[in-house]
């Protein structure tokens, strides 16, 4: 949505002029997305309460608990080591437990939503198979069953959507961390005493590993948001964008207008 202003016939008129009705515009703008962060606010309640069973129409599968059924990882880090690792079978609960702490919606320069989440805590089960080296001290050769509780999760992102012949990702940004976490991996060192040892170590170190692989992982994780969004927008307008943002679009009538198929709200895979 664009708003065009003629503004004083002077230089310092229009400055002043086109000042005021910039500040005129962000007020508009500021009460239209209180109006519409209310709305939003119920349709993540909306979305809450189908995260146990999905949404069949949309190919969205049931995403608490979110079911992993093979997911293999890759860690090259100088500070961390080499380390090669995939998931089976594993199940994570408490995604639904999330709280909005902040959100922002914008229809000035694109539509924009600049979102808080946090999670108070999440549990997850399965098994591991893992190899490489931690440092140059610690070679692994593991495979077993793991359990993990994390605590205080938070997650932010900023989007902002462009239009020029389609809608698509004009910018964003995004941020995460856990304040602590409480991994068991059974089976990771054959010494007993050197197996719980470890499993305390990394329990306490992975916050701030997380902090460390940080400027690695998040452009990566950004690019997949930023293809997963574009794909699901390409076909839609500023209209149909805030309808779903707002819940008076259901998602569902949406699916068929997605470029490659119902890809909203879908897990990430990599």
């Amino acid at each position: 949505m664009r708003y065009f202003y003629e503004c004083g016939s002077s230089a310092k008129e229009r400055a002043d002029q086109c000042q005021e009705r910039d500040q005129e515009l962000q007020i508009v703008d500021s009460t239209a997305s209180k109006g519409m962060e209310v709305k939003f606010r119920a349709v993540m309640e909306t979305i809450r309460v189908k995260m146990p069973y999905g949404i069949p129409a949309l190919d969205i599968p049931p995403l608490d608990p979110l079911k992993i059924e093979h997911e293999t990882y890759d860690l090259s880090h100088k500070d961390i080591g080499n380390i090669s690792s995939t998931l089976d079978k594993a199940t994570i609960s408490g995604l639904s437990t999330f709280v909005i702490d902040r959100v922002k919606i914008s229809v000035i320069g694109g539509v924009s939503l600049a979102l808080n989440l946090s999670v108070p805590a999440i549990r997850g089960n399965g098994d591991y198979e893992v190899h490489g080296s931690i440092g140059r001290l610690f070679p692994l050769n593991s495979t077993g069953p793991f359990e993990f509780e994390a605590q205080n999760i938070r997650f932010y992102i900023h989007v902002v959507l462009g239009y020029s012949g389609s809608m698509y990702v004009k910018s964003l940004d995004t941020d995460f961390s856990i304040r602590s976490v409480k991994a068991r991996f059974y089976h990771l060192f054959k010494n007993p005493e050197t197996d719980k040892t470890m499993n305390e170590i990394i329990s306490e170190l992975v916050p701030q590993l997380l902090e460390v692989v940080k400027p690695e992982v998040k452009p990566k994780l950004e690019e997949v948001i930023a293809q997963r969004i574009n794909a699901s927008v390409a076909h839609l307008n500023v209209g149909n964008i805030l309808g779903i943002l707002t819940g008076t679009i259901d998602l569902q009538t949406m699916a068929h207008l997605t470029t490659s198929g119902p890809q909203i709200l879908q897990p990430l895979k990599r």
